[in-house]
């Protein structure tokens, strides 16, 4: 007897020990303070909230995103990360802004630093109601899964127990290398976002689409898989889809801040053009 006794208080020890390490050795996966843990989304936008995002004021409004709550006309969310929340640009400077500003419509800024496009996704179902959709995502649908990255959305949530944040840090340690969102799964949510109801592909953009052709290699070829995705899908649906990277040298290198983000005058860019793509629709009738 003593020695199954003797044998569950070592065993009890030693769970314990592996739950201290899990909780010790790995952080939940928010990828800094600003944000809050989420256990469905990862993280999110702490509600009723003015920090510095970037160098500029960020408000929140009290759902956790940026921008106006939803209003009771005819609504349409647009989702995606940090280029469509509006990385280094004011509240009213994001494309989403100037279309809510613009359209007999209001329209939600979904966006989220960070999110990929299952999490975008997962977000419209935090509002009661949504008419439409526009989704600007894929940049960190692409990016290339790194050692200590934790801004990976593992599904289910970020884990609580140590037990939980090993077996997470494991499944993440096998992904290094490899996109954050495959194309193939990547199209599968785009497949499931058009599902919902009316949805509007915008193609984004990126400053490799600035570079000059000098081979058989197109602007923005990095990007091409998941572009393609997202074309396909369109098609498939029957969507509009507004081809922004075709336009950005017109718009010149100073409608972006980075390698991907807008700058105000590419919001302002990206607004008018999808404008036109909604105003060509039956949305707003």
């Amino acid at each position: 007897m003593r020695r199954w006794i003797g044998a569950g208080i070592v065993f009890i020890v030693a769970i314990a020990a592996v739950e201290v390490f899990g909780r010790v050795a790995y952080e939940t996966p928010v990828p800094t303070r600003t944000f809050q843990s989420d256990a469905e989304l990862g993280w999110v936008l702490p509600p009723s909230s003015t920090f510095d995002f970037a160098g500029v004021p960020v408000t929140t409004n009290a759902l956790g995103w940026r921008g106006p709550l939803p209003g009771e006309g005819f609504r349409i969310a647009v989702i995606g990360d940090s280029s469509t929340f509006g990385h280094g640009v004011a509240d009213d400077a994001s494309f989403a802004a100037l279309l809510d500003a613009r359209l007999d419509a209001s329209v939600l800024n979904l966006g989220v630093p960070g999110y990929t496009c299952a999490q975008a996704a997962a977000s419209l179902d935090r509002v009661d109601r949504v008419d439409a959709v526009i989704v600007y995502a894929m940049h960190s649908d692409m990016f290339v899964v790194e050692g200590g990255d934790q801004m990976v959305w593992v599904e289910g949530g970020p884990a609580t127990s140590g037990w939980g944040r090993i077996v997470q840090a494991r499944a993440l340690s096998s992904r290094i290398g490899q996109p954050r969102t495959s194309p193939e799964d990547y199209t599968a949510c785009l497949s499931g976002i058009a599902a919902r109801g009316p949805t509007l592909f915008a193609v984004p953009i990126a400053t490799s689409d600035l570079e000059l052709v000098t081979s058989e290699r197109q602007p923005g070829a990095d990007l091409e898989p998941w572009r393609d995705a997202m074309r396909a899908i369109a098609a498939e649906t029957g969507s509009p889809l507004v081809e922004l990277p075709r336009l950005v040298r017109r718009w010149g290198p100073e409608s972006l801040l980075d390698t991907v983000h807008p700058s105000a005058s590419g919001h302002a860019h990206i607004a008018d053009e999808l404008a036109t793509a909604i105003e060509s629709t039956d949305w707003l009738e």
